[in-house]
């Protein structure tokens, strides 16, 4: 039996804790954000202690505690993740980006500015594609890809009357391509377990451009590589193995998002992710065979185990609404909805229950933001696992369920053929 203590922001990894307590594992759960997911589910602790026993395990799911990992760390707690030189990756994207781009990893050409109407000026002096990026702790709703430069000038429009706090944004030369991310899980000296994700982002299928907002993503498919060198790998993380020895990068993944252009079949470098990626995290857990604390076990002991590097996985996120209007304001409207379709599966493997809590013994919605689940499987086709994950929808019964119907459909097939015929997955 490990000890365990989760220290979440939002409570992301809620259903790793419940996977680790229903193997007997001694967890501990903290939200900095005290959201409900999880109540009666899992113990819920209010306050972090000041110091945990040395023989329990600390997790760090996100960015945005690196200060306390750091301590716990120099106070000999076995810490995965988080970290401040996690926080600055991230939160930070100008130092991210300077970061990739001093490794020698290529990114789109890139401007920033600490003012709207700077933007709007720029933006009136060329015709050609720009997005829209947030630094620091913003809303991945927040980040725009226009079809047309002049929507892109309305929002910053919109944006200048109504944005709180400071301003800081880039705009990126807009890339077309395929959109694909390369994640290492870093052991210290080295990576381990290299994958990719294709994913989509938006709420809804985006085939006539009615996608919705950007909800961060709907679904993910998620693939290890059997070659330890892969060309993604070898043009992106690579190049940052000497930085992230010299900064002492802590125990955990990073994740490169890159788009491979269609001009030259070569990746630029998109954004940075220095922690757990959600939801591809549900997917990637189909391939190990253990439970995610004893894949962190593993790793703190140095210990690399098989996964499968044969078959794909998948996640496809299940909600009810005011989801995807809920990532600010929250759920509330559905605190307490009862949800008697998961009650037959508290012990389904490939069923990761987030804003879920149990009242009265039954399970109900939290009303954090509407996200009921993430809904996991694999197979060795994409045909196999589009089937097997659509059945496993089909036949869980909520209230005004929501979810992607297009996942796995022709356009990861398509861009899955790109990336092979381009010499990616040899």
């Amino acid at each position: 039996m490990a000890k365990i203590i989760y220290i979440s922001c939002y409570n992301d990894s809620s259903p790793f804790a419940l996977q680790g307590q229903k193997a007997g594992d001694d967890v501990l759960f903290y939200a900095k954000k005290h959201n409900k997911g999880g109540t009666g589910m899992i113990k819920i602790i209010p306050n972090l202690p000041l110091t945990p026993d040395k023989d329990r395990i600390a997790i760090f799911d996100m960015s945005r505690n690196g200060k306390l990992a750091d301590k716990w760390r120099a106070q000999g707690i076995p810490v995965f993740g988080g970290g401040s030189i996690c926080d600055d990756l991230e939160l930070d994207q100008r130092y991210g980006m300077r970061v990739m781009e001093t490794c020698g990893i290529r990114i789109p050409e890139t401007h920033w500015f600490n003012s709207f109407e700077d933007g709007i000026k720029f933006l009136s002096k060329t015709d050609e594609p720009w997005v829209f990026k947030p630094s620091g702790d913003q809303m991945t709703a927040l980040t725009v890809v226009p079809s047309d430069p002049k929507e892109l000038t309305a929002s910053l429009g919109y944006y200048k009357s109504r944005w709180k706090g400071k301003v800081d944004f880039l705009l990126q030369k807009k890339v077309d391509g395929v959109e694909v991310s390369i994640e290492g899980w870093w052991n210290g000296q080295d990576f381990w377990y290299l994958n990719s994700t294709l994913e989509d982002k938006r709420f809804k299928e985006d085939e006539y451009g009615l996608g919705g907002p950007n909800t961060g993503c709907s679904d993910s498919l998620v693939f290890a590589y059997k070659n330890p060198n892969p060309k993604l790998y070898q043009l992106t993380l690579a190049k940052m193995v000497t930085f992230l020895r010299k900064v002492d990068y802590p125990i955990c993944p990073i994740d490169i998002n890159t788009i491979i252009s269609d001009d030259d079949h070569l990746p630029y470098a998109l954004e940075l992710t220095p922690r757990l990626g959600y939801s591809a995290i549900f997917a990637f857990a189909e391939l190990w065979g253990v439970t995610f604390d004893e894949f962190v076990i593993s790793l703190l002991e140095g210990r690399e185990i098989d996964i499968d590097r044969e078959s794909y996985a998948g996640s496809l996120r299940i909600a009810i609404p005011p989801y995807p209007n809920s990532e600010d304001t929250g759920a509330k409207e559905a605190l307490g909805l009862p949800l008697p379709g998961l009650e037959g599966e508290q012990d389904n493997p490939h069923i990761w229950m987030l804003d879920v809590m149990k009242e009265g013994g039954k399970l109900v919605c939290a009303g954090d933001d509407g996200i009921i689940a993430e809904l996991t499987e694999k197979d060795k086709t994409l045909d196999g696992l589009r089937k097997k994950i659509y059945k496993m929808a089909e036949g869980l019964h909520l209230p005004n369920k929501m979810g992607r119907t297009d996942f796995l459909d022709k356009r990861f097939k398509f861009d899955l053929q790109e990336f092979k015929d381009w010499g990616y997955l040899k």
